[in-house]
C-alpha cells in the first residue's frame, strides 16, 4: 500500500505511520497545525472548525510569538481525506489570514 502513495510530504507522512506498525485502513486521531497571527484570530478561527467536527486548541510556541490552532479529527487517513482537510482549512483559513502547516499523527499502532 505505501508503494502506491504519491511522493510528497504528504505521502512521506503515511508511509511513517505506516513503517511505525500503525494501519492506515483504521481510524486515527490526526492533528492539523494551523498558523493564526495572534490568540484572538486563533480563538475565532475555532469557532469556524469546530461545528465541523474538529476538536481544536490553540497554542503559542515557546521560542517565539507564532500562534498554532491545532484542528484534531478522528478519521481514517487517506491520502485524498488528508488533502481535502487541508484544502478545507485553507479555505476557511483565508479570511482570518491563517496557514495550514502540515499534520501529524501518533498513529493507532500497539503501543508495548
Amino acid at each position: 500500500m505505501s508503494d502506491t502513495l504519491p511522493k510528497d510530504s504528504d505521502g512521506d507522512a503515511l508511509r511513517s505511520l505506516i513503517a511505525c506498525g500503525s494501519d492506515i485502513t483504521k481510524e486515527m486521531e490526526i492533528d492539523f497545525a494551523v498558523d493564526v497571527p495572534d490568540k484572538e484570530t486563533g480563538i475565532a478561527f475555532t469557532k469556524v472548525t469546530q461545528p465541523l467536527g474538529f476538536q481544536t486548541d490553540i497554542h503559542q510556541d515557546e521560542d517565539s510569538k507564532r500562534w498554532t490552532c491545532y484542528c484534531t479529527r478522528t478519521m481514517i487517513p487517506t491520502y485524498e481525506a488528508v488533502i481535502e482537510i487541508q484544502n478545507k482549512l485553507e479555505e476557511l483559513g483565508a479570511p482570518f489570514n491563517a496557514r495550514p502547516d502540515g499534520w501529524g499523527s501518533f498513529g493507532n499502532a500497539q503501543r508495548k
